[in-house]
C-alpha cells in the first residue's frame, strides 16, 4: 500500500459548513493614491498583488486618517459608511485591472466582507478538487513507476491511498502573543501532602504548637513511648505511593489564581480659564521730520515760551539780535542736527519686513544650480466639496483679484453625452464653490445658479461680482460683498467637545447665494458657453464693438464678452442704455438682460463653418490707455479690437470683432483675417503671455504652439506633450517671461523653460495621476505675495493649489530680453524659410534646367532678382561639378590599372 499526501505541499484550508454556496456580494470600489497605499501598506505589488490581493484595516486607522487629511483622505468619499461599520477591521481588495472601476474595491458592512471570504474559501476548495482529478488522471495515464504495462499501472493506482485533508492552516493575527503572556507553567513538580487526624480530636479545643511528638496509643490509654499526646497533637507526613497499599482518595483539585495590581484611584481636574478679551495691535511707520531740528533754546537747555505772544517776541528779537559769543555751540549743533539725526536713524533703525536676500537671485544674469525641491512643483493644499450628490469635475476656476487667499470654483456633472440628452429638459442645478486657503474643510459661500457653469471669473474691478457661463448658454452674476466679509469672519467650529468636526453633525452651515443677474435665454448663446472674460479695465465698446472714450475718466470693468460652441461671441454691458452703474440696475435688468452686439466666429469661410469656439484671448489695453487722462488709446492701436479664437476641429482664427461699416452706411458682418489649422484635437487652452503682449500660447491636442502676433509664416515653437500624452490645460508662469505649464490627461504637468530647452519639457510633475488635469489658474493679485500658486483643477472635482518654487518663480534680471531675443531670431528663421519656399516654387514652375540656367549665369554675373543665396548654391554646384570629375578621373585609373577598364568609353563618359 502506498500512502501520498496531496496536500504536502499545498496551504491548507478550512473546512466549508454544510449547504455553503457562493452568493452575491456588494462591492464599493475606491481609488487609493500612492501616499494612501504607503500609510495603510498596502502598496500594489509589494505588499498586496494578484495572488494575496487582501489586505485587513483597523476602522480606527481609517478614522484617524479621515480626521488628519480631512477631504484629501481617499475614504472620505465613504465617510457615511465608515461611521455605521460595525466590525473593527474593513477589508479591502486589490483590483490591478479596474475589473470595477477603481484599483481597490472595499465592503462597507461586516456581512458581505464574510460573504466575500466565504465565496473565496469555497473557490479555493473546488480548485483544489480540481487539481485532484489531474493529478489522478495524469498518474493513470503514466502509471506509477513509468516501466509496467496498463494492467499494473491500474492495481498499483487501486493501491494509491489518497490522505486526508489536514486540517485548516492557523494564521497568526497577533493573538499568541496574549496566551502566552496568560499562560502560567510549573517551575516544579507539585508536593503530594496526606493530612490526617484522629478521630478523637474532630471538635476539641486546638492549640496550634510549634513541634509535634509521635504517639503510640495503648489499650488503657497510655503511651508506650512517651508521656500522653498534648490535645493539639497533629501529625503531617509525606505519604508514597505504594501498589500494594489501597488507593487514597484524592480531593478535587482546584486552579486559583492571584495577581498584583496597582490600586487604582480616580481622579479629575478642571482648568479654570480666563474670560476672551479681544485686543488689537497697531503699529506706524517712523517717518522723519521735514523740519529742520529744535530750535536753539532746546539744546542750549533755557525755557521755550508757552504762549503765542512770547513766542512773537522771541521770534522777532532773534531775526534782530546778533548770537552772543556763548551761544556759538548751540548755533552749530543746530546746523548740524538733521546731518547727525539722520545717520542715526539709519544706524539704530532696521526694517524687519525688508528681504535683503531675495534679490540676489534676480539681481544675478548666470543660471544658479537649485535643489530638487527649489525646482519641483510643490502641492500647498488640496479642496474638494464633499457633499455633492454626483461625480464632478473642475471646469474652471477663478482667483480673487485683491484677496490672493480666495478663489472660486465651478464644477460640472461627468455625464455621458447620452445621459445628459436625458435631463437636459429637467435641469440641472449648478453650484460655484468659493474657497479661503486657510479653510480647506469647507467652502465659505456656494453660488447657486439655474444651470451648471462651465466658465466662473471674478471681475477685476469689483471683485464682489461673479460672472459665470452656463450649459444653455445663459450669462449668470452674483453679488458676494457683505456675505463674503461675514463668511471670513466667522470661523468652522463644532459643539463637540473632542474637537473632531469631521464626525459632527453641529458644523456650521454654508451660506447659498442666489444670482442677482441672469441674461434673457432668448437672446443668449444658442449651446453652452465655453468661456467668458470681463473687457479689461480702460476699454469700453460700442454696439458696433468700436473702442470709445470714456465719461468722467472712469473705467470699470463693466462689460464681458462670451463664447459659446454656437459659433457666436456676444458683448454684454451691465449698464442699461449706458446709465451709471449701480447694483439696483442690475437687479432690474434680470431676465431681460440683452447683449450689445453679436460677433459671428466662423462667416465668410467654408473650412470654419462647423467651428465651434472652445477658447478666445484678446490684447491687453496699454497701461496709458487706463489713466484716464485722454480718450482710450485703443482707438489709436490697430490690434486692440484683435481676438485669437481656438475651435473645437483644432483651428485657430484670428479676427477684428469690430464690424465694417458697408458703402450704405449699415453696420456688416465681421470677417476672419487669418484660418490656421494647428491641432489634431480641439483647443483646450489659449493664453497670452503677461510680459510680451505678441506671445500667444496655444494647446490642443498632443501639441503645443507659441505664435507670435503678426507672424503668420508658422508659430515660433512647436512641440509635442511629453509622453505623447492629450493636453488638457496650459497656463503661464505669473514671474518669469519664459516659463509655461501644460497639464495633460495622465494627471501630470509639464514645466517649459523656454530659458533652459525649446525642444521638451525642463520638468515632469506628477499632481493628480492617474486623474486627468481639467483647468490651470495662476495666482494674479494686485497684493504682491510671497509665494505665488497656481489652481490645479482634476477630473474628480479636486483643487490642488501649487506652489511655483524658486527656481520657476524668480526671473533673473536680463530674461525678458532674452526672451525678446530668442523670438527675434525665431521670426528671422521663419522668414528666411519662407523666402527659400518662395523661390524654390519660383523654380518649379522654370521651364529652364537647372543646368542651362547656371550656365547662362556666371559666378561674376549675377541677375539682381537672384539674391546672394542663390549665387552661393551656384558655387557649389560648381565644386560638386568638380569633384564628380575628380572622381571619376581616379576611377577610370583605377579600372585600368587592374585591367578592366575600357579607355574609349571612360573618356566618352568623363566628356559627358
Amino acid at each position: 500500500m502506498v500512502m501520498v499526501d496531496e496536500e504536502e505541499e499545498e496551504e491548507e484550508l478550512a473546512p466549508l459548513p454544510d449547504g455553503a454556496e457562493i452568493v452575491e456580494v456588494n462591492r464599493k470600489p475606491i481609488f487609493l493614491s500612492g501616499a494612501s497605499q504607503e500609510i495603510f501598506e498596502c502598496v500594489i505589488d509589494k505588499q498586496v498583488n494578484g495572488d494575496k490581493p487582501d489586505k485587513l484595516i483597523p476602522i480606527k486607522k481609517i478614522k484617524d486618517d479621515m480626521i488628519a487629511r480631512a477631504a484629501v483622505s481617499d475614504f472620505s468619499v465613504v465617510k457615511e459608511e465608515m461611521k455605521k461599520y460595525k466590525g473593527d477591521e474593513v477589508l479591502i481588495v486589490c483590483d490591478p485591472d479596474f475589473t470595477h472601476g477603481e484599483n481597490f474595491f472595499m465592503f462597507i458592512s461586516v456581512q458581505e466582507k464574510d460573504k466575500y471570504l466565504l465565496n473565496r474559501l469555497i473557490q479555493a476548495h473546488a480548485d483544489r478538487a480540481e487539481n485532484q482529478k489531474k493529478k489522478k488522471k495524469n498518474r493513470a495515464a503514466s502509471g506509477v513507476d513509468g516501466v509496467e504495462d496498463d494492467e499494473s499501472s491500474e492495481e498499483e493506482e487501486e493501491e494509491v491511498v489518497v490522505a486526508a485533508e489536514r486540517p485548516v492552516h492557523w494564521v497568526s493575527l497577533g493573538s499568541e502573543t496574549d496566551v502566552d503572556a496568560a499562560t502560567w507553567e510549573h517551575s516544579r513538580p507539585p508536593l503530594k501532602l496526606l493530612l490526617s487526624r484522629r478521630r478523637r480530636y474532630f471538635g476539641a479545643p486546638l492549640e496550634l504548637a510549634d513541634r509535634v511528638e509521635p504517639v503510640a496509643e495503648t489499650e488503657d490509654g497510655g503511651d508506650e513511648t512517651g508521656p500522653p499526646p498534648p490535645t493539639d497533637a497533629i501529625e503531617w507526613r509525606t505519604v508514597e505511593a505504594d501498589e500494594d497499599e489501597p488507593a487514597l482518595v484524592y480531593r478535587r483539585q482546584m486552579d486559583c489564581g492571584t495577581q498584583a495590581i496597582a490600586e487604582t484611584v480616580s481622579v479629575a481636574a478642571q482648568t479654570q480659564w480666563l474670560p476672551k478679551r479681544n485686543r488689537a495691535l497697531q503699529y506706524a511707520a517712523l517717518t522723519r521730520s521735514t523740519t529742520a531740528g529744535p530750535d536753539i533754546g532746546t539744546l542750549v537747555g533755557t525755557t521755550k515760551p508757552t504762549d503765542t505772544k512770547t513766542k512773537a517776541n522771541e521770534k522777532e528779537t532773534h531775526d534782530t539780535a546778533v548770537v552772543p559769543e556763548e551761544s556759538k555751540l548751540a548755533a552749530f549743533l543746530c546746523t548740524v542736527y538733521p546731518t547727525v539725526k539722520e545717520a542715526l536713524d539709519e544706524n539704530e533703525h532696521l526694517g524687519l519686513f525688508h528681504d535683503d536676500y531675495g534679490l540676489l537671485l534676480a539681481e544675478t544674469a548666470e543660471p544658479v544650480l537649485l535643489s530638487q525641491e527649489q525646482s519641483t512643483l510643490q502641492e500647498h493644499q488640496s479642496f474638494k466639496y464633499v457633499d455633492t450628490l454626483f461625480d464632478e469635475a473642475v471646469s474652471s476656476v477663478s482667483w480673487h483679484p485683491q484677496m490672493p487667499d480666495i478663489f472660486a470654483v465651478a464644477l460640472v456633472r461627468k455625464d455621458a453625452f447620452s445621459d445628459r440628452v436625458e435631463h437636459t429638459l429637467k435641469g440641472t442645478p449648478g453650484m460655484v464653490a468659493v474657497w479661503n486657503m486657510q479653510s480647506p474643510i469647507e467652502p465659505r459661500l456656494l453660488l447657486k445658479a439655474p444651470e451648471e457653469i462651465l466658465w466662473v471669473e471674478f471681475c477685476p474691478t469689483s471683485p464682489s461680482l461673479i460672472a459665470g457661463g452656463c450649459v444653455n448658454g445663459q450669462l449668470i452674476i452674483w453679488d458676494i460683498g457683505k456675505l463674503l466679509m461675514a463668511a471670513l469672519s466667522q470661523k468652522i467650529t463644532s459643539n463637540n467637545d473632542t474637537g473632531n468636526a469631521l464626525f459632527s453633525e453641529s458644523d456650521r452651515q454654508v451660506p447659498v447665494i442666489q444670482h442677482v443677474l441672469s441674461s434673457s435665454i432668448e437672446h443668449s448663446h444658442g449651446s453652452a458657453i465655453t468661456q467668458l472674460m470681463w473687457v479689461p479695465q480702460g476699454l469700453d465698446l460700442s454696439k458696433s464693438g468700436r473702442p470709445q472714450a470714456t465719461e468722467g475718466g472712469k473705467h470699470e470693468c463693466v462689460q464681458l464678452m462670451t463664447l459659446a460652441a454656437d459659433t457666436t461671441m456676444l458683448l454684454w454691458d451691465l449698464r442699461p442704455d449706458k446709465m451709471k452703474f449701480s447694483l439696483a440696475n442690475l437687479k432690474a435688468l434680470d431676465l431681460l438682460w440683452r447683449p450689445l452686439f453679436k460677433n459671428f466666429v466662423a462667416q465668410g469661410s467654408a473650412d470654419t463653418a462647423d467651428n465651434g469656439g472652445v477658447r478666445f484671448v484678446t490684447r491687453p489695453v496699454p497701461k496709458s490707455g487706463v489713466s484716464g487722462a485722454k480718450a482710450s488709446d485703443a482707438e489709436e492701436d490697430p490690434l486692440q479690437t484683435m481676438v485669437f479664437v481656438g475651435t473645437e476641429r483644432g483651428n485657430l482664427l484670428y479676427m477684428d470683432w469690430r464690424a465694417k461699416e458697408l458703402d450704405n452706411g449699415k453696420l456688416g458682418v465681421q470677417e476672419l483675417e487669418r484660418t490656421m489649422l494647428v491641432h489634431a484635437g480641439p483647443v483646450t487652452a489659449l493664453r497670452r503671455s503677461p510680459f510680451i503682449a505678441d506671445l500667444v500660447l496655444s494647446v490642443g491636442g498632443m501639441g503645443i504652439t507659441v505664435w507670435k502676433e503678426g507672424l503668420w509664416a508658422g508659430p515660433i515653437l512647436t512641440a509635442s506633450t511629453s509622453g505623447q500624452v492629450r493636453a488638457t490645460a496650459a497656463e503661464w508662469s505669473p514671474t518669469r517671461p519664459g516659463v509655461f505649464f501644460v497639464g495633460k490627461a495622465d494627471g501630470t504637468v509639464d514645466v517649459w523653460d523656454l530659458m533652459d530647452t525649446t525642444y521638451a519639457a525642463a520638468l515632469v510633475v506628477n499632481v493628480c495621476s492617474p486623474v486627468a488635469v481639467c483647468q490651470f489658474e495662476a495666482q494674479r493679485c494686485e497684493v504682491k505675495v510671497a509665494h505665488p500658486y497656481i489652481a490645479v483643477g482634476d477630473d474628480n472635482g479636486v483643487v490642488h493649489v501649487m506652489e511655483v518654487p524658486p527656481g520657476y518663480a524668480t526671473a533673473s534680471a536680463n530674461e525678458a530680453d532674452r526672451l525678446t531675443t530668442f523670438v527675434e531670431a525665431e521670426v528671422h528663421r521663419l522668414d528666411y524659410v519662407a523666402k527659400r519656399m518662395a523661390r524654390r516654387e519660383a523654380k518649379g514652375n522654370d521651364t529652364t534646367t537647372t543646368d542651362d540656367a547656371t550656365d547662362a549665369v556666371g559666378d561674376d554675373d549675377v541677375s539682381p532678382d537672384i539674391g546672394p543665396e542663390t549665387a552661393e548654391e551656384a558655387r557649389l554646384k560648381e565644386e560638386v561639378k568638380d569633384m564628380l570629375k575628380q572622381y571619376k578621373v581616379q576611377e577610370r585609373e583605377f579600372l585600368e590599372c587592374v585591367g578592366l577598364g575600357n579607355p574609349e568609353a571612360d573618356e566618352a563618359g568623363l566628356d559627358d
